[in-house]
């Protein structure tokens, strides 16, 4: 009963790892558009000044 319950701890472990790193992926393709968008905004209020 112990090993299965260690081997369940494991298995949930693995699903929230790569949930995380499917996230994060996911957010860097969402925040690298967001983030040159805030880049050309700050740029063109550089340029304004």
């Amino acid at each position: 009963m112990k090993s299965s319950f260690n081997k369940y701890w494991i298995l949930v472990v693995l699903i929230i790892i790569i949930f995380i790193f499917v996230f994060r992926v996911f957010s860097e393709k969402l925040g690298s558009s967001i983030e040159n968008e805030a880049n050309t905004r700050t740029s063109i209020d550089k340029l304004k000044r």
